[in-house]
């Protein structure tokens, strides 16, 4: 009642909530104050211990904004309130990053002359990393190194630590980076990309968009939301949770050159600036709530 009074006074036409959660509190606040509500549903979760608070969530909302094919189909399959609007990026940002990277090889332990796979995510159990690194371990590596970039504190990054330092010689071209505000540096000095999230799945990957900006060749395991940005690269997906599914990918892209690489990756920027720039994703979102206020 207390946030009613106060969407009250802003008097809103539209409230628009990006929770992650299944919170419901404040779609009855929406309601009271009689302002359209609607939230964008940003990730698979809807387990049975919060099923019952998600389908309250839906039911109150106006309008739900969905960020990938597989949420219509598991969610939503016959509601009539739904509008699929993925995530869009800032091209440019990360498309003319220009900065000196030799010091990031230098912070990451690893020589100028080496090529690099890189890996952007929370080191947590739901982004598959040990899968990452156990098909990296398992391939021939010449001078190869791979780079996990991200917050590197959780008990699950702590035991991946662990476990690669009780096998050194497996394990000494793989680097954490520890949580950083901004990838770019990182990822520019990458040649492939990967996401190795868990059959969970996501809602709409912006770490894969933004390496695809980059003009990285990118490769993601083969769930929601990986399997709608890469859909015409079908190659460049594998079996989430096989290890061997992705030591098969990466092996096709290590036999490469640097060059085939690059061309490659101009392929994935192509497809980024194309379909995934942060203006269709405006754009999407200003239709919708024109026709919100419009009815």
């Amino acid at each position: 009642i207390r946030v009613s009074k106060k969407i009250n006074q802003i008097n809103p036409h539209v409230i628009h909530s990006f929770h992650y959660g299944n919170s419901y509190g404040e779609a009855l606040a929406g309601k009271i104050s009689r302002a359209k509500w609607i939230f964008t549903k940003k990730n698979m979760n809807w387990g049975s211990d919060g099923a019952n608070a998600w389908k309250l969530r839906s039911f109150l909302a106006d309008f739900i904004v969905v960020q990938n094919t597989k949420m219509i189909e598991e969610f939503y399959p016959d509601s009539k309130k739904i509008r699929l609007i993925e995530r869009g990026i800032q091209v440019g940002f990360f498309s003319e990053f220009v900065d000196n990277i030799d010091a990031v090889y230098s912070e990451m332990n690893t020589p100028v002359e080496a090529r690099v796979i890189a890996c952007v995510a929370n080191i947590s159990p739901v982004k598959g990393v040990h899968y990452l690194i156990e098909a990296f371990q398992s391939l021939e590596k010449d001078n190869w190194h791979l780079w996990l970039i991200g917050d590197d504190k959780s008990d699950y990054a702590q035991q991946l630590k662990s476990d690669i330092e009780m096998n050194v010689e497996n394990g000494k071209n793989i680097h954490f980076s520890g949580k950083k505000n901004d990838v770019r540096p990182y990822v520019k000095a990458a040649e492939i990309f990967v996401l190795p999230t868990t059959k969970t799945g996501e809602g709409s990957p912006v770490a894969l968009l933004e390496a695809m900006a980059m003009k990285k060749v990118v490769l993601g395991s083969r769930v929601p939301g990986i399997e709608d940005q890469l859909k015409e690269f079908e190659q460049h997906m594998f079996e989430s949770e096989n290890a061997d599914s992705l030591a098969s990918a990466l092996h096709r892209l290590l036999k490469n050159t640097k060059a085939k690489n690059e061309e490659l990756g101009q392929d994935f920027y192509n497809h980024v600036s194309k379909k995934y720039h942060i203006n269709r994703e405006v754009a999407q979102h200003e239709k919708l709530y024109t026709e919100l206020c419009s009815n």
